[in-house]
């Protein structure tokens, strides 16, 4: 007898699941009377075909931005991804339920369950090409073609559904030649140089944008683990020379003339402060905080105890040392290893002192600390 039950109940859940897809299936199909006249409806954009040289081609197919640069949510799609069992029921659901504004069944299936209709218009094929162009550039493809094939779908004459296909030749493309390194001030110019030893721009690879980009931040970070507190990427100037011929790129990587005075100078720091508490600022001197120095730190908690010498462990930042970016990032890291602050931040500011900076590291705990286990903590 339950067999016989659970049998029936099956059967009936099978009907309404294909009475449930026959519904969506024929509301689906009157998707394109939303259309304006002359409009088509967007179903999808079908692979991108890319001819050129090998290298390039598997580049540009891993590359994200490609992709996105020319996507569209399409029309009858779950997730951003295409069903094509079930073109566009949204869609009806959407128009149909329209212009309910108040609760109710039909205002939840507009909100939730509705989709504007996506026509080839809304899409813009044409300004998205323009999009690809821009990001095969920053990939060093400066003369590529693009173009776009537009395939009709639909029964007998009326064929109101379209798929977008993108084409792109990438041509023969810029190979880098050479890169040299040098800048006018000495002292910048030794660091610069010794920088070029691992440098990503390597001969013959091809001419990249993102990559220079990436250049111009290691570079960065370079001077500023030397001292350079203020140096960042806009000082780190390219200068690229196509003139040579046969799609080949020289870059001359230097630093800008108009860098300000502050970005060429090293700075070391002052006082090294830590300050440990909740979300209220400590009033030193009230009574409910404890301020410890120890070696040049200055170690303020409240109402908490840890440990001086504990803390000071993890700290990599040194009075009298060389600003460096590196012992910023250590000094994060180490405290933030302890698991016991929601919240780390390092702020600096100009010392009295010329050519000088102080730190303040500000701790907030997680929760109250177990001062009896961090005071053992070696």
């Amino acid at each position: 007898m339950n067999d016989l039950m659970y049998i029936y109940k099956t059967i009936r859940i099978l009907k309404r699941g294909i009475l449930l897809l026959l519904l969506i299936y024929l509301t689906s199909c009157r998707s394109t009377q939303y259309l304006n006249e002359g409009e088509y409806l967007y179903t999808g954009m079908k692979l991108i075909k890319i001819e050129g040289v090998k290298g390039q081609k598997e580049r540009i197919r891993k590359d994200a931005a490609i992709y996105w640069s020319l996507y569209a949510k399409p029309n009858g799609s779950l997730f951003g991804i295409p069903v094509r069992l079930l073109p566009s029921p949204g869609i009806h659901i959407h128009y149909s339920t329209e212009g309910y504004q108040q609760k109710g069944l039909k205002r939840w299936m507009n909100r939730y369950l509705g989709r504007e209709i996506v026509s080839l218009s809304v899409v813009d094929p044409e300004s998205r090409l323009i999009n690809l162009h821009n990001e095969l550039a920053k990939l060093g493809n400066f003369q590529a073609k693009t173009r776009y094939k537009l395939i009709y779908k639909g029964p007998g004459e009326n064929k109101k559904r379209v798929k977008i296909k993108y084409y792109v030749d990438m041509g023969s493309g810029y190979l880098l030649d050479s890169t040299s390194f040098g800048t006018q001030s000495e002292k910048m110019d030794n660091l610069l140089k010794i920088s070029a030893e691992n440098t990503y721009l390597k001969n013959e690879n091809i001419f990249d944008l993102n990559l220079i980009q990436d250049e111009q931040e290691r570079i960065s970070r370079i001077f500023r683990d030397n001292g350079y507190f203020y140096f960042n990427n806009d000082y780190v100037s390219v200068d690229a020379d196509s003139s040579i011929g046969n799609h080949r790129v020289k870059l001359d990587i230097g630093i800008t003339p108009d860098i300000p005075e502050k970005a060429q100078t090293t700075f070391s720091l002052d006082t090294v402060m830590v300050v440990i508490s909740d979300d209220k600022p400590i009033k030193t001197g009230s009574g409910i905080d404890t301020v410890s120095s120890l070696h040049g730190v200055n170690i303020i908690q409240s109402p908490y105890t840890l440990q001086p010498a504990f803390i000071k462990k993890k700290l990599f930042l040194k009075e009298n040392e060389l600003f460096r970016l590196s012992n910023h990032n250590k000094t994060l890291e180490a405290l933030n290893s302890l698991g016991v602050f929601k919240s780390l931040s390092i702020h600096y500011a100009e010392s009295e002192q010329s050519n000088k900076i102080s730190s303040t590291i500000l701790a907030i705990p997680a929760s109250r600390i177990n001062t009896g286990i961090e005071l053992k903590a070696t």
